[in-house]
């Protein structure tokens, strides 16, 4: 029901939508139904795999992935019992090979595809045969290294959408930032490239080709210094994307705004005009966030705790969502310098919008320029 209301949209607006509220209004689901790889009958399904520390205090780590199935409402989609196990991986230490986890869940899913599998339609009145659309991969930081192959966000080609950017890293250090603009009196070799222009052709869009060809080039690699070097020249650690905003973000500002971010010998953490939240401003701040919690509506489940006690120690994703994106702009207000609040504010507006149900093309468009001048 859902493609045929978004199709009669297209046509009426040439091409173009109104609105946007989820998977179906994209452009990935319009391109797979115009070369046929979506029928009426097939159920369209995301695949999540994500790691989970059990307990705060020991090691703990367990590994779940399920399969969320896009025909159903929206509303219905992380539902107990709509959800479907792919395995649970209990811990507690990491696996050693997940693909070995991965291909048994996805070897059902290609026979599926194959040969497809019968069921009663209600709405039909009669049997359909079916195959599910892997529609979407996604996963938290550590385990879309697993999924992808890719050699994560830390690497020299850090970009989890494989867009060709270099990131940039620190003398005698291993670690790569994805920073846009080279920093000054910077010379270390092989990533000293000049600043990128976010809204210019530089910024490669992501190519299945490209990654064919500097996948071919890895494994083209005799010997162990060969496979090393291109490696790193290719981001990809092997033959072969929910967490950006609530916990990438806030991994990378907080820190920042505590001067907690290693710096370098000739800039000083202490210096730092943003690195604020200290000692009773850091107090205060915690308490702040508690005393808002009378004003969230029962509906937003868990709460956030007071940063100031609890963010070490088992904070949840949906706690630093409504803490920085909800909250932020009040309990960071006068607390911020006003040029990092201002910049804050700008990222806050735009994850407001790419957080809705539904989105107008017109709002769509004012998230990317509220997230180009965040980055500026």
């Amino acid at each position: 029901m859902i493609t045929q209301v978004i199709i009669g949209e297209l046509r009426n607006m040439i091409g173009y939508l109104g609105h946007y509220k989820d998977f179906f209004h994209g452009s990935a689901y319009a391109d797979a139904l115009n070369q046929g790889l979506i029928k009426d009958d097939d159920i369209v399904m995301m695949f999540l795999l994500d790691s989970a520390q059990l307990y705060k205090n020991k090691q703990s780590d367990c590994w779940i992935a399920i399969f969320v199935v896009f025909d159903l409402a929206p509303d219905m989609w992380y539902k107990k019992v709509a959800v479907l196990p792919a395995f649970v991986i209990p811990g507690p230490n990491k696996p050693k090979v997940m693909d070995s986890f991965l291909f048994n869940t996805f070897s059902h899913i290609s026979a599926l595809q194959k040969k497809g599998f019968c069921m009663w339609d209600v709405s039909k009145g009669h049997i359909v045969t079916s195959t599910p659309f892997l529609a979407m991969g996604t996963a938290d930081g550590l385990g879309l290294i697993y999924l992808n192959g890719l050699v994560g966000h830390m690497g020299k080609n850090g970009c989890h959408l494989y867009c060709g950017v270099h990131g940039h890293r620190k003398p005698w250090e291993p670690h790569y930032y994805l920073a846009l603009l080279k920093p000054f009196e910077y010379t270390v070799e092989g990533c000293d490239h000049e600043d990128i222009d976010y809204e210019s052709v530089s910024i490669i869009t992501p190519s299945t080709n490209i990654y064919k060809e500097n996948l071919t080039k890895l494994m083209s690699s005799w010997t162990d210094i060969k496979y090393k070097a291109n490696r790193l020249a290719t981001g990809i650690v092997k033959p072969n994307i929910m967490h950006q905003a609530s916990i990438n973000m806030p991994d990378l500002l907080l820190p920042l705004w505590h001067g907690m971010i290693d710096s370098g010998p000739n800039d000083r953490a202490s210096l730092w005009p943003w690195a604020v939240l200290k000692g009773d401003i850091w107090i205060l701040h915690g308490l702040a966030v508690t005393a808002a919690t009378q004003f969230l509506p029962g509906s937003f489940d868990q709460p956030p705790q007071n940063p100031a006690l609890k963010i070490n120690s088992g904070y949840k994703a949906w706690e630093f969502l409504l803490y920085l994106y909800g909250l932020g702009p009040a309990v960071f207000y006068g607390v911020l310098p006003s040029p990092n609040y201002e910049n804050f504010c700008d990222l806050v507006f735009a994850m407001r919008i790419v957080n809705q149900h539904h989105i107008s093309q017109e709002q769509l468009m004012q998230a990317a320029g509220a997230f180009k001048s965040f980055v500026k």
